[in-house]
């Protein structure tokens, strides 16, 4: 056994350090592409971004994110922002072209996108969109319409037919496991748990999720009726048709030309008066790694809370990837809170929420540092539940009109598998001591003291958020209650209700920052995110990557699988917003 034992942590060091040799091989050629094979941008260049799947926040900050899978074909916000400020001013650069593919992110980050289109319009650099996939929705459309010119495809077809969201709710399939969710939710609207127990929506539900899609789609057609020109009624029944094919979109107006990427290339030179029959493009990574960003001027610290919030270091995901630990989270904001080159702090949020103790540590962060310095939060496509709860002490709070927040509430429950395990011929028995020993039990259901305990818990930590949310919000207990009851919403209806202060993205955030901080005007500002870039070897000894961290755990996949599945298992109050498929 010991010999077993002995082979095994031999195997297992010779395997960290293969991986540790074939990452610092793959760092030094990242070094070598970065820094001897910078780009060559010749005069009339057509840079290109494309876009496809999830419109990240940011590029990871580790030593090795160009490893990242499918990470450097498509650019982030981040990047799109820097983009905007370097091809703005690069006469090199005859214009932008962006590939857009399926888009799957949230409506709010396709806004964030289209807003920094809009700014190089302003900077009267031409920008064309070809829409690349096989079928163009609503928020591919949206995202093109930013554009000067849109080309599709000519086989391409516009389903852009509306709104509609679904939910799979699995009570009929617990039944037939003979599983008992017990799940208690606050209050009506908090609809997070609604698919454990539920066999459809309830009426609190279906009227938030109506409400929510009716403003989304009514904003949708005046954007593109603001860019294309067309009245919203003739734009509504058009897409009340039930799809277009891409000829019928041009004859409605709705894309400039059929074609392809290399059409729009030669069209943007040929405005730029290029005469080079060169094919010069380059990808917008490529492009940024020749463009040195400085921090120049006065520092404003920006920290990225994105994914669901947790207390401990235990994730849901399996590699252990993503998410947001509250005390990790909350030492990062002191540090920029400490740092007195940082004049205030943004803090990009794009969380459903989590754990309310997690969300906690944060708050307590956020209240600390401002007492420094202005803290203002910019809220990406989700900032709902415990991600509301995070941002709710900040200065000043920007969210995109299509936004998903608010969802002040909280979940709290567990499943009782004994049905489970007895159908599959098994029994589950116990020795226990004390009269709630097994309240956290997953072969037991609360019995109706346990129920009122719980409840009169949850009830606390409700009437906590409700207040909190108050006293940062400057306004009354009274005041938020009603517009709380766990409900979502969008932006726009979350302004109306005083839950943000204005709407916008990043750049509207930069701005408020600037005002509270008292930077004058003419100042140059530069964004120093937190926390600082680890380098390679401080990364690999903390277990930043997955395959080293799974090595060094000795810790098998369907290990964390059961640590994943467990976190239900664990009584304790979330503040999560509900996943909801939105299309």
């Amino acid at each position: 056994m010991n010999r077993s034992n002995s082979t095994r942590r031999w195997v297992i060091a010779i395997l960290v350090l293969g991986g540790v040799a074939l990452l610092g091989v793959f760092a030094f050629i990242g070094f070598a592409f970065t820094f001897f094979g910078g780009p060559d941008v010749k005069r009339g260049s057509v840079v290109v971004a494309r876009f496809e799947g999830d419109i990240e926040e940011a590029p990871p900050e580790h030593a090795l994110s160009f490893l990242v899978p499918g990470g450097p074909s498509f650019v982030t916000l981040y990047e799109l922002r820097r983009l905007v400020e370097v091809v703005s001013q690069d006469e090199r650069v005859a214009g932008v072209l962006l590939e857009i593919g399926n888009v799957s992110s949230g409506r709010a980050s396709v806004e964030e996108a289209r807003g920094l289109i809009a700014r190089m319009r302003e900077a009267k650099k031409p920008v064309q969109a070809v829409l690349v996939g096989d079928s163009v929705g609503e928020k591919e459309y949206l995202l093109a319409s930013a554009a000067d010119r849109i080309i599709v495809a000519p086989q391409a077809a516009l389903l852009i037919n509306g709104i509609a969201a679904e939910v799979i709710f699995w009570r009929g399939t617990f039944d037939k496991l003979h599983v008992e969710p017990q799940f208690f939710m606050f209050k009506e609207y908090k609809s997070a748990a609604e698919p454990y127990i539920n066999r459809e929506m309830s009426k609190p539900m279906r009227e938030w999720l109506n409400s929510m899609l009716n403003d989304f789609y009514s904003r949708f057609l005046s954007e593109v009726s603001s860019r294309r020109g067309q009245s919203v009624e003739v734009l509504k029944a058009l897409f009340d048709k039930g799809g277009l094919t891409a000829r019928e979109g041009l004859e409605a107006k709705l894309v400039d030309a059929l074609g392809y990427p290399e059409d729009a290339e030669a069209q943007i030179r040929k405005a730029a008066g290029v005469t080079s029959d060169e094919r010069e493009r380059i990808g917008a990574r490529r492009y940024l790694s020749g463009a040195e960003e400085a921090l120049e001027g006065e520092q404003i610290a920006l920290i990225y809370a994105n994914g669901a919030i947790s207390a401990s270091g235990k994730s849901a995901n399996p590699l252990g990837e993503g998410g947001i630990l509250g005390p990790r989270l909350a030492s990062t904001i002191h540090e920029a809170a400490e740092d007195t080159r940082v004049k205030a702090i943004i803090m990009r949020v794009n969380s459903p929420g989590g754990s309310a103790v997690g969300s906690d540590f944060v708050w307590r962060a956020v209240t600390a540092a401002k007492k420094k310095k202005p803290v203002i939060v910019s809220m990406g496509d989700v900032a709902g539940s415990g991600g509301y709860w995070i941002s709710m002490a900040a200065d000043s709070i920007v969210a995109q009109p299509s936004t998903m927040t608010g969802s002040i509430g909280v979940v709290f429950g567990k499943f009782n598998l004994t049905g489970l395990v007895d159908w599959a011929g098994a029994h589950v028995d116990r020795v226990k001591v004390g009269e709630n020993a097994d309240l956290l039990s997953e072969f037991t259901s609360l019995d109706p003291k346990q129920t009122a305990r719980v409840k009169a818990w949850m009830t606390e930590v409700y009437d906590d958020f409700v207040r909190r949310v108050a006293e940062g919000r400057g306004l009354t207990y009274d005041v938020v209650e009603p517009i709380a009851h766990g409900r979502v919403w969008t932006g726009a209806q979350a302004k109306e209700r005083k839950l943000v202060d204005a709407l916008g993205g990043l750049d509207t955030a930069i701005e408020i920052a600037r005002d509270k901080a008292h930077i004058p005007k003419d100042s140059k500002i530069s964004l120093r995110r937190f926390p600082r870039r680890k380098g390679l070897l401080e990364a690999l000894s903390e277990g930043e990557f997955p395959m080293v961290r799974l090595l060094l755990e000795q810790k098998g996949l369907l290990s964390r699988v059961e640590d994943a599945a467990s976190e239900w298992e664990t009584l304790r109050p979330w503040a999560l917003a509900p996943d909801i498929r939105i299309r």
